[in-house]
Formats: structure tokens, C-alpha cells, sequence
């Protein structure tokens, strides 16, 4: 094979560029010309004669970085700005070492003249048995050769020499066999890094490469398997296989994960129990079939017109043809059931598909959504298909228009249901009914899907999911004369069935028409009328009686009914119902006994149907019944009914509201009519607008209406029965504590408190190697009921607390600490953010010397402390940072409410002094590349050098550098909120810890001087974010020069910076 290449234009003026950097290079003091090499991708694409904009430059003898820079230097000299044009090179981003990631060397990646260039040294690696990421030292050509993944990608194009090195020697040579081939051991190679595995399947597939039969017999060996599951991150795995299937031979590249046993390896959840019980037996055909409608070979199906139809209509566009191959690969884990339900935050359990998509390739949330459509509505769409296709009238009977209108609507209203990816859908569908049937070859069935499909076009419903309705919510509103309510979705969804069966139709009256027809469908226009303006529970039994139901309720003397099963089946009838007659009930004194009656059983019924369940619970490993599996009617109401009861519970709060009006909120009769503590836990429920039963701000405020309205004699202070009221308020906390709280977490206090509340002894706290305070199980929903079936009482509890006095927290602190420990120390996230919001609550009431005497002040700390590693990568940026805030907010006010007096000011300098050093110096170290996080750092380093004051001084060595090195990144302009936490910390270093910053004015300004000058050079181009950073630093160094400017050192250092350069006096005028 040759081995010169042709290069273009573009590479010929880069390799000459390139060249006249070694060059200028060389004559340079202390540096050795380097030699240059394209390696890898490149070389071998121009080999093969497909070219590549993507260009890896190795160098022999230093780093990328310092070739780039090198480079930059060369560029803006007098010689190379006549050769070249000044805007040839694009900005230099530079890769850090970073050993934890095996990267050990600095590299570079820019652009030159449109082509992406990646500047690396050649290098050695060493592994270890426990990853993939390889100890990296400087290397040989060889070296850098024999350590790729194929021979045919170790290929280098000598820049110098102008022509292809194979020092593996057998580069060439597999290339034109078209082998793909490791340099060295395959299974030591694959062994080494085992995501070389699934980069042969992609080159192979790619390439049109067979795979020696030596790395085939590695690849399948079960040690390397094992090695892949162990080794390689899912993120890994599932770029590689993203690749794949958007490559040119993705039959090719499924074909070889068949043969050598890796489907399992690869598409698979390895946290479920039945992460085997993929079936892939049979899964060639679908990927056989999958190529079929693919190429459209028609021998394959024997019906050209049958595989027309279905590709014509299912794979439209590149995006289809993805879609198809991505749901293949799924297909094995059609019909296998879920042990375990797995469930997405706030939504309903996933098939096991869509969690082996998940978690086996760790795919973005529209691509397991994709395949968890896919799968759910396998049965659906072959059910409908066979429907269909049997009842499809063969003649022009007289009946065939009432059928085509029948089979519209059914057929419309089915893909509105599946949505925009029901093609993705039906195609899953037939894949996966090809491997279920019984033989091998299948005309009729993709005849049966050709029919329907056909079908579907004929009546002009392939892009039903994007029907309108004609008429909006509000004209329909106002031609039925009835208010806005929930009847409306269901009543448009008429109006969309109503224009399938008649899509010539567009006159909106008869779709009105027909909407008022079905009326009663709504619960609209019972024909209702009021006689009596007495509340009783007759008529209200009368009103449910008009509506056909008096069977449910029992005797219609009583309301005891209400709450029954069959009951809360329905509650948006039974809420209009009612509604309908409170708008219209007034009150007779005459009738008081059987108004209160009636208004207690109201309300019960009322309470138990609108509290919030384990509908809404965050995390449910067991599902919502026993014994479910997760995907049946349980799972189904999950998915679906979450948004229905926000509504419930709305028109619930309404119904309470109008009573309230009414003044029919009862009470406790029984303790001279103070409030019902049931009554008050449900409204208090609704009173955090971050819950996803409250739904935002109109049903917190709802709730807070009623709470405020019906509690106002209690929180209404008047002097002359404060005293009185003070105790009723505190009576009805404690009842909420120890009749809604206490129960709930009877069975998971924290095995580090005494019965009363205060901190174990050595003596007696049992042992806990991991330092938690928690021994019971995080996924047990015996012993967590709070968590897993009643997820509001932690909203309760956040109410009790807010309304707490300080003498009420002294004495009733035993009812109080467990839940609040229990909260903070559980393994949710969500719940250590809600607990820090707790503890705030707590103390900012609680008395300093009861933290200390009961020991939970250090207990508190304790459990604190650990939240501060929670750092990504190990948890992800989404949950690290309102975690991070939460428990750095609370960790200084812990601080301060535990020492507040000067005598102890030594113990809280030490406890800050500890936050400092374990949270931020360690958190910095870990953040990375991370911005967001070390915004967040920097933020909490200001806080800590408020609370600190002069103390801080003794920490301005450890956090000077990292403002330092933050303001002068190369590429700090691109996020401008992390240099303006920065600068909010020197803000607080010169106003609290002033007298140091003349000693430490080197850091300090050099941070504001190179940003300075960053920002002047691309001033034309700053945009509003980066002129609020000139600004800030404009005020920051104005304080820092009038510090450092009172002794004459100072001001020369002042005076030398502007000499140096004429746009720093703006800043640093003395």
C-alpha cells in the first residue's frame, strides 16, 4: 500500500505552518526542534481516501500546551504575520493534567483554518489492575505507536518526511486486508482498557473490517467482559454505542455484540434482578429485518411493496433510521417484567427497557423516554393493528362510512396518545413481533403492518398527534356558560374526537354542539335547584342521588359515606357536586346541630381524600401496592394521575375555603371548640410551593387563606388574651407532634438520641462504623413511612417549626429533634437539603445552651460536615450545588447559634476555621473544571471571611491563590459569574481581614490586574456580564490600592504595574 498521502490545501499550509514553528522552535535557547507527525484517525482516513477535518499532531519532545503557546509566539512575529493571516490560528484551549483522569500531560486542542486540531506529546502509558485510565509519560514514537487500540489507527504521516510511518509494522499490511488488529496482546490490550472492545465492534462496523480471530476470542473471553463492566463508565459505554448506531453499519456492529456475547454486557441495568432476563435468541432477525427496511433489499421480505409501504411511512429521515436501529438494540427487553419498579424523580416506574437504556448507556432523557414509549405501547399498537386489519371492509357497503369514521377516531386518538414518536413505537413493535414469531420467515406479519400503516394514511391520520381542536378553551367556556375548570381537557379532547370522526368538518358551532350534547359526560348542567337555603347533609345526599350514586353513600340521613372506596374513585364529581351546592347554600340557625353534623363528616372526607400520598412520594423502591410489579394499573396511575390529583386536591382546597365563608370548618367540640389538629396538618401540607402536590404559589396561597382565616384568633395578638391564645397555639403544635409527627418516625429515630432528645453516651451508642447516625434501612417503607407513604408530614413539620416559640422548643425538644435528625441524616439528597431548611427553622429559636447541654449541637455539626464532599463527579452538578449551599448556610448558622458570646469565640473560630479547611480548601482541590461548583466555593468563602472577621487572616494563604488563579484562567471570561464570586471574596478580605492585604498584595494583584487586562483586550467585544466584572474589580482595587498605598513599598509596586502598562492606572492610581 502507498505510503505517501495527497494533502489538500488546507494540510499543506498547515504542515507548512507547522514546520516553520519547529523551526523557530529550534532556535530558541533551551528548547530542541521538535519533530512533528499527523498520528492516528487521519492518517488512515486519508489512506483510505475519505479525508477528516479532525487532525491529532504529535510531538516529540514537549508538551501540547507548550507547543501551542510556542506557537502563539511565533504567530506574532514580523515574518510569520507577512506569511500567514493573523486570524489563522483560533484560540488555544487548553486540557490540564489531571492525573485522577489519566490525564498526566498537558495537551491542546484550536482550529486552523477550519480544520480541529489536537496538540499532544507522544506517550508511553502503563496500566493498573484497577481501571482503564493509564499512568501517561513522556514516549518514543514507537511507544505512541504500539499503545493504540488497532494497528490501522497507529499509522503516522511524518511531517518532516512527508510520507506514512507503520512502526507497528503491520499497519499497512492490515489495511489492505482489511483487518482490524491490536499491536500488541489482544488480551492483554483489551485488558488493559476493555472500552478497546467496543471500539473494534465501532471501527469494524465502520470500516467494513473483519476483526482478527485472536482479539475476537479476547473480546468474547468472560474475564474481559467482566472487565468491561467493572472498568469502563456507562457514559463510556454509551458514547461508543451512539456511534455506532449513527454509523454507516449498524446491522454490522449489533451482528458482532451478538456474536461475542455482549449484549448483556452492554444493553443492560446491572442494579435489577433481572438484568439477564433479556432474551437474545432470536434478536437476529429484528436486526436483520432492521437492515431490510434499512437498504429496502426486497429479498429479504419478499414484498417490495410491503417494505415500500412500511419504510415509506415509519422511516422518514436520518432521524427515523437512528431511532429504528437505537430501539433494535432494545428489543430483547420487550417482555421482560420489572422485579423491582424503577422510577424517575416525580415521575411513574420506567419499563425495563427504558431503565436498560438508562442505566446500561446512561442515554439522555429524550432517548429513554423514547424507548419507554416504545415499550409501553407495544401491546396497544399490536392490539390496534390486528383490530384494524381483521375489521377492514373489503367492499363500499353502506356501512363503510360509519366504520372509517369509528376506526378514525379509535386510530387518532391512539397516536395522540403515543405521541410524536409513535412510528419509532410501531416500528419497535414489529421488530419486536419478529423475533416472537414462530417462524423464521414473517410476509404476513409486516403484510398485516403494511395494511394498517395504509390504512392510517388513507384516512389521513399519520399526523393526528398534532391536531387542533377548533374551538379554544375559552370559547367553549363561554358558548357552555360555564366557568373555566377541569371539565375543559376532557371536553377539548371531545372536540378532537368529534373532528376525527368528521374531518371535513370545520365549523366550530357543531363541534360545540356536540360537546353540549355529552354534558353530563362533564359533570356540567345537572339540573340542579336549591329549595331550602339550609346546609344539611340530606341535601347535600340529595345532590349525589340526582346523579344516579345514592348506593355509594349508605343511608341518605347520613354523610358517612363520604371517604368510602368507591367514593375516592371519583372525587372531581363528588368535589362539582358539592361545589355546585355550596355556591348556592346559606345558613339557617335553626339548623346549627345538623350544619356541624354534616360539616365535620365534609371535612374528614375532605382531608382523606386531598392529603398527599405516595403518589407524590420522591423515591419508592416497592411501588405503591403490594405486590405490584410496577407496570400494571399501579404503575399506570402513577404515570398519569399525579397531575390529576394536583387538581383534586385544588378543587379540595376550594371546597374548604367556601366552608370557611360559611364558617363551617369544625373543631374540636370536645376541648371548648379549639382547632382540629387533622384539619390544620392537611392545610399545612399544601403550605411549601416546592412540592409537587402544592404546584406553585396559587394552592400554597389557597392554603394559607384558610390556615390564616381559620387559626386568626389564635395568631392575632391582643394583649389581654395573648397569654391564652399563646397556649391554645402551643396545644395544637403539640397534638400536630405527637399525633401526625411522632408516629411517622417512631420506627427510624436516630440510634445517637435518648428518649429524651439528647446526645448517647460512648457507653451506650451503639456501634457505627460508617458515621452515619442512621442504621435503618433508606428503602424500607416500614420503617420510613414518612418517606415512602406519607411524604407531606415533613411539610407539617416544617409549619410546627415556624411557628414555634423559643420556650415551646425547650420543652417539648424530645418531640422535636428525632424527626428533625431523621430528615437531615437520610440518603435522599432532597431530604438533606429539606433538613439544613429545618435546622435553620430550629435555630433560629432554639437557645444556645440547649444545643450545647443535650450535645446535639456537635451532633448536628457531625452529620453536617460529610454533605460538603458531595462534589461531582461522584454526585451529580444538579444535586451537588443545592446541597452544597444548603449545608454551607446552615453549618455557619449552627456555628454562631452554638458559640454567640465573646467567651466563646475561640470555639467558633475553631468550628469556622474546620469548615474552611475540610469544605472549601478540599472542595476546591475536587471542583475541577466544575465552575458552577466553584462559584458556589467562592460565594461560601465570602460567608466564612464575614463570620470569621480578623480571624480569617490566619486562611488568606490557602485562599488568596485560589481567588488568584480563578481571576487569571485563560478562559475565565467565559463564565463571568464565577470571577464575580471571586471578587466578592476579596471584597471580604479587605473588609474584614485588612490589615493582611498588604502583605498578601501580590495574589490579590495579580488577580485583578491580569483579569484587568483580559477584559481590556476584547473590550469591543464584552458583553453586559463581563462589564459588571470591570466594574466590580474597578471598586475592589480601589480599596485594596488605598491599603496597600499607606506605606511607600505599596504605592512603588502601584507605581511599577502602571508603568508597565498604561491601561492598569484606571485601577491602581495611588
Amino acid at each position: 500500500m502507498q505510503k505517501t498521502i495527497q494533502l489538500s490545501e488546507q494540510e499543506a499550509t498547515l504542515r507548512q505552518l507547522l514546520l516553520d514553528v519547529s523551526e523557530y522552535i529550534g532556535t530558541l535557547d533551551g528548547c530542541s526542534r521538535p519533530v512533528l507527525r499527523f498520528t492516528g484517525g487521519w492518517v488512515r482516513d486519508k489512506l483510505l481516501g475519505t479525508g477528516s477535518k479532525d487532525i491529532d499532531i504529535g510531538i516529540d519532545c514537549m508538551t501540547g500546551f507548550k507547543f501551542g503557546t510556542l506557537m502563539n509566539q511565533y504567530l506574532e512575529q514580523p515574518e510569520a504575520q507577512a506569511r500567514y493571516p493573523k486570524s489563522v490560528l483560533g484560540k488555544l484551549a487548553k486540557i490540564a493534567a489531571n492525573p485522577e483522569k489519566s490525564k498526566h500531560l498537558e495537551t491542546v486542542t484550536t482550529k486552523i483554518m477550519g480544520l480541529e486540531i489536537d496538540l499532544v506529546n507522544l506517550r508511553k502509558e502503563t496500566y493498573t489492575e484497577e481501571s482503564r485510565n493509564p499512568q501517561m509519560e513522556f514516549g518514543s514514537p514507537e511507544d505512541d505507536a504500539l499503545r493504540r487500540d488497532a494497528t490501522v489507527n497507529a499509522l503516522f504521516y511524518n511531517l518532516d518526511k512527508s510520507e506514512v510511518e507503520d512502526l507497528t509494522g503491520r499497519g499497512l499490511e492490515d489495511m489492505e486486508r482489511g483487518v482490524l488488529k491490536t499491536p500488541l496482546s489482544p488480551y492483554q490490550t483489551f485488558k488493559d482498557d476493555p472500552l478497546r472492545v467496543l471500539r473494534a465492534v465501532r471501527f469494524a462496523s465502520r470500516l467494513g473490517y473483519r476483526i482478527d480471530e485472536e482479539d475476537e476470542q479476547a473480546m468474547a473471553d468472560g474475564g474481559i467482559r467482566d472487565a468491561l463492566k467493572l472498568k469502563i463508565t456507562r457514559e463510556r459505554v454509551g458514547i461508543e454505542v451512539t456511534k455506532m448506531l449513527k454509523g454507516p453499519n449498524q446491522h454490522r456492529a449489533l451482528q458482532l455484540i451478538d456474536r461475542l456475547g455482549l449484549y448483556h454486557t452492554i444493553f443492560t441495568d446491572f442494579g435489577s434482578d433481572s438484568s439477564d432476563s433479556a432474551k437474545t435468541d432470536s434478536w437476529k432477525r429484528a436486526y436483520d429485518q432492521a437492515r431490510t427496511f434499512d437498504l429496502g433489499d426486497p429479498a429479504e421480505t419478499g414484498s417490495d411493496h410491503t417494505t415500500d409501504v412500511i419504510k415509506g411511512i415509519l422511516l422518514r429521515n436520518p432521524d427515523d433510521v437512528y431511532h429504528m436501529w437505537l430501539l433494535c438494540a432494545f428489543v430483547p427487553w420487550a417482555r421482560v417484567s420489572p422485579s423491582v419498579p424503577t422510577k424517575t424523580k416525580g415521575k411513574a416506574s420506567l419499563t425495563p427497557a427504558a431503565t436498560a437504556a438508562r442505566e446500561g448507556i446512561k442515554t439522555d432523557n429524550n432517548t429513554v423516554n423514547l424507548v419507554d414509549n416504545a415499550a409501553m405501547h407495544l401491546d396497544d399498537i399490536t392490539q390496534i393493528k390486528d383490530t384494524t386489519v381483521s375489521e377492514s371492509p373489503s367492499t363500499t357497503s353502506p356501512l363503510k362510512r360509519k366504520r372509517d369514521q369509528t376506526t378514525r377516531e379509535i386510530q387518532g386518538m391512539s397516536i395522540r396518545q403515543w405521541g410524536p414518536s409513535w412510528r419509532s413505537s410501531v416500528m419497535y413493535a414489529i421488530l419486536t413481533q419478529i423475533t416472537e414469531s414462530p417462524n423464521e420467515d414473517h410476509p404476513e406479519l409486516l403484510e398485516s403492518y403494511a395494511t394498517w400503516l395504509s390504512t392510517l394514511k388513507n384516512l389521513d391520520l399519520l399526523e393526528a398527534y398534532q391536531l387542533k381542536p377548533l374551538i379554544t378553551g375559552d370559547k367553549l367556556s363561554k358558548a357552555l356558560e360555564e366557568k373555566p375548570g377541569k371539565w375543559m381537557s376532557k371536553a377539548l379532547e371531545m372536540v378532537i374526537a368529534w373532528q376525527l370522526r368528521n374531518p371535513d368538518e370545520t365549523n366550530p358551532d357543531a363541534a360545540i354542539s356536540e360537546v353540549m350534547s355529552r354534558k353530563k359526560d362533564l359533570g356540567l348542567g345537572l339540573g340542579m335547584t336549591v329549595n331550602s337555603d339550609i346546609f344539611t347533609p340530606q341535601l347535600a345526599q340529595a345532590a349525589l342521588v340526582m346523579r344516579g350514586r345514592s348506593a355509594e353513600f349508605g343511608d341518605p340521613g347520613s354523610m358517612t359515606g363520604f371517604g368510602t372506596s368507591s367514593s375516592q374513585d371519583d372525587p372531581e364529581t363528588h368535589f362539582s357536586d358539592l361545589s355546585s351546592y355550596l355556591r348556592q347554600a346559606t345558613l339557617k340557625p335553626s339548623a346549627a346541630a345538623e350544619n356541624n353534623a354534616a360539616a365535620t363528616h365534609l371535612c374528614e372526607w375532605i382531608i382523606s381524600t386531598i392529603s398527599p400520598t405516595d403518589i407524590f412520594a420522591e423515591e419508592n423502591p416497592y411501588g405503591t401496592e403490594s405486590g405490584q410489579s410496577g407496570r400494571g394499573a399501579s404503575a399506570r396511575f402513577r404515570r398519569g394521575e399525579e397531575a390529576r390529583w394536583v387538581d383534586v386536591i385544588r378543587q379540595g382546597l376550594q371546597l374548604l375555603e367556601r366552608m370557611q365563608t360559611l364558617g363551617l370548618l369544625y373543631t374540636n367540640k370536645e376541648e371548648g371548640n379549639e382547632p382540629s389538629a387533622s384539619l390544620v396538618a392537611c392545610l399545612a401540607s399544601f403550605t411549601d410551593p416546592q412540592d409537587p402536590w402544592t404546584d406553585g404559589e396559587e394552592t400554597r396561597e389557597l392554603a394559607d387563606d384558610i390556615l390564616s382565616s381559620y387559626l386568626s384568633p389564635l395568631l392575632e395578638e391582643e394583649e389581654e388574651q395573648a397569654g391564652k391564645k399563646s397556649q391554645v397555639l402551643e396545644k395544637l403544635l403539640i397534638e400536630l407532634l405527637r399525633s401526625h409527627i411522632k408516629p411517622l418516625f417512631a420506627k427510624s429515630t436516630p440510634p445517637i438520641l435518648t428518649d429524651a432528645g439528647r446526645k448517647k453516651t460512648l457507653s451506650t451508642f451503639p456501634d457505627n462504623s460508617n458515621g452515619s447516625t442512621q442504621t435503618t434501612s433508606n428503602m424500607d417503607t416500614t420503617t420510613k413511612p414518612w418517606k415512602y407513604t406519607s411524604p407531606h408530614i415533613v411539610t407539617v413539620f416544617q409549619w410546627i417549626l415556624s411557628h414555634m416559640t423559643t420556650s415551646m422548643i425547650s420543652s417539648h425538644w424530645p418531640l422535636i429533634i428525632p424527626p428533625l435528625l431523621t430528615i437531615l441524616d437520610d440518603i435522599s439528597i432532597a431530604y438533606k437539603i429539606h433538613g439544613c431548611h429545618l435546622l435553620r427553622l430550629l435555630l433560629a429559636v432554639a437557645p444556645a445552651s440547649l444545643l450545647e447541654r443535650s450535645g446535639l449541637g456537635e451532633v448536628f455539626h457531625d452529620t453536617l460536615v460529610p454533605h460538603l464532599l458531595y462534589l461531582p463527579t461522584l454526585t451529580p452538578e444538579e444535586e451537588s450545588l443545592p446541597l452544597l449551599d444548603a449545608t454551607y448556610d446552615t453549618l455557619i448558622a449552627l456555628t454562631l447559634a452554638r458559640f454567640p458570646g465573646r467567651e466563646s469565640g475561640a470555639a467558633k473560630i475553631k468550628a469556622l476555621d474546620g469548615i474552611f479547611r475540610y469544605g472549601i480548601v478540599k472542595g476546591h482541590a475536587h471542583a475541577g473544571e466544575n465552575v458552577r461548583i466553584a462559584e458556589l466555593l467562592m460565594k461560601k468563602s465570602a460567608d466564612l471571611v464575614g463570620a470569621m472577621g480578623i480571624y480569617a487572616v490566619k486562611h488568606l494563604k490557602d485562599l488568596l491563590p485560589m481567588v488568584s488563579v480563578t481571576l487569571t484562567a485563560p478562559f475565565a471570561l467565559a463564565y463571568p459569574p464565577l470571577l464575580m464570586a471571586a471578587l466578592g471574596v476579596l471584597r471580604a478580605v479587605v473588609a474584614r481581614a485588612w490589615p493582611r492585604v498588604g502583605y498578601h498584595r501580590g495574589d490579590i494583584l495579580e488577580g485583578l490586574v491580569v483579569c484587568w487586562c483580559r477584559i481590556a483586550d476584547d473590550d469591543d467585544k464584552a458583553s453586559g456580564e463581563v462589564l459588571a466584572v470591570r466594574a466590580e474589580i474597578k471598586e475592589v482595587a480601589r480599596t485594596v490600592v488605598r491599603i496597600i498605598g499607606d506605606d511607600e513599598e505599596g504605592r512603588s509596586d502601584l507605581r511599577m504595574l502602571g508603568d508597565h502598562d498604561s491601561r492598569l492606572r484606571a485601577i491602581l492610581a495611588v
